[in-house]
């Protein structure tokens, strides 16, 4: 359903549309979204890898945890050989930490398995962390990690790689031109045809650019949205835990605050 912009919201969400790079959140969700061409683009750059063929993507899709934090993937991607992405763009260091990757990574298996699964047919799986600094500050143009043996060195094959992409490398290399791609605002400026086009037209005025300003007044919504909902969550925990100590029965602290059964169960475990 279309949504409906007033003319000044729509004239100021163009102006912001001319400045964003493909970096920026919004637009960045706006390139990929569906974009199997560009996505491919980005993961044969980043891995090297120049047979790998993208059959799924889809950006902003939402992983579930009921016992805890959900997450909203930047892009989840799938290739022909069943291998699975999540490439993360993100302009904050401190929100790409080990840890974060960690969790992701752990959130892709919870969503990837089902009761009565072999674990064996877990996917092999791709944490990327596209980052605007230099995380680690060792120069490098991306930095990949998986598990190892301490004391032999022998590879782990749990089919987990963590790979952070330092967005400072602005080399003549292809990862380093792909990294220059992202940051720029104009789209002759940008040096893979892929993207390029992609970009133009998102940046004129046509449908796409309509559908833009669409993003992002969803985007504003959301997020407005989603912040009211994790705080009201994390007051309603904050409750429980409280009602919990107290000894109150666990039915009135389901009728009280609203939360589903099992969050309270691994409430009064933490308790105990």
């Amino acid at each position: 359903m279309e949504r409906k912009i007033a003319p000044e919201r729509r004239e100021k969400y163009l102006r912001l549309i001319q400045d964003m790079r493909i970096i920026d959140d919004v637009f960045m969700n706006a390139v990929f979204k569906d974009n199997k061409e560009c996505t491919e683009l980005v993961l044969r750059i980043i891995l090297d890898r120049k047979d790998l063929i993208v059959t799924s993507v889809k950006t902003q899709e939402s992983l579930k945890n009921i016992y805890g934090r959900s997450l909203a993937l930047d892009i989840l991607a799938q290739d022909s050989e069943g291998r699975i992405y999540d490439i993360e763009f993100q302009r904050d260091s401190s929100k790409a930490s080990a840890r974060r990757a960690r969790y992701h990574s752990s959130l892709m298996d919870s969503n990837y398995v089902l009761p009565g699964d072999d674990f064996e047919e877990l996917p092999e799986k791709y944490v990327i962390f596209v980052t605007e600094e230099d995380v680690f500050g060792e120069g490098l143009p991306l930095y990949s990690f998986s598990m190892a043996c301490n004391e032999t060195a022998v590879k782990f094959p749990d089919g987990t790689h963590i790979i952070y992409v330092n967005g400072e490398n602005r080399s003549d290399t292809e990862l380093g031109i792909l990294m220059q791609d992202f940051f720029c605002t104009r789209a002759d400026d940008i040096k893979n045809k892929i993207l390029a086009d992609k970009v133009r037209l998102l940046k004129e005025e046509t449908e796409e650019e309509r559908m833009m300003c669409e993003t992002w007044d969803e985007f504003v919504a959301n997020e407005v949205a989603e912040g009211k909902k994790e705080a009201e969550h994390e007051k309603a925990v904050e409750i429980a835990t409280s009602l919990i100590t107290k000894g109150i029965p666990v039915e009135t602290i389901k009728e009280c605050t609203g939360l589903k059964q099992e969050v309270i169960d691994e409430l009064l475990k933490a308790a105990v």
